[in-house]
């Protein structure tokens, strides 16, 4: 989401908040790294 907000050209632009201020889910093939394997490594799991 970050890279969105500062590098609009290159990743995107950012799409805001929804209703109540929920934060959008970026969509998979936009997403910088895998979040499960992220998870993996953090819960000692790699």
């Amino acid at each position: 989401m970050t890279a969105k907000q500062v590098y609009p050209d290159r990743f995107g632009e950012w799409p805001g908040f929804e209703e109540q201020r929920v934060l959008p889910e970026i969509p998979e093939a936009e997403r910088l790294f895998d979040r499960g394997r992220v998870a993996e490594i953090i819960n000692g799991n790699a």
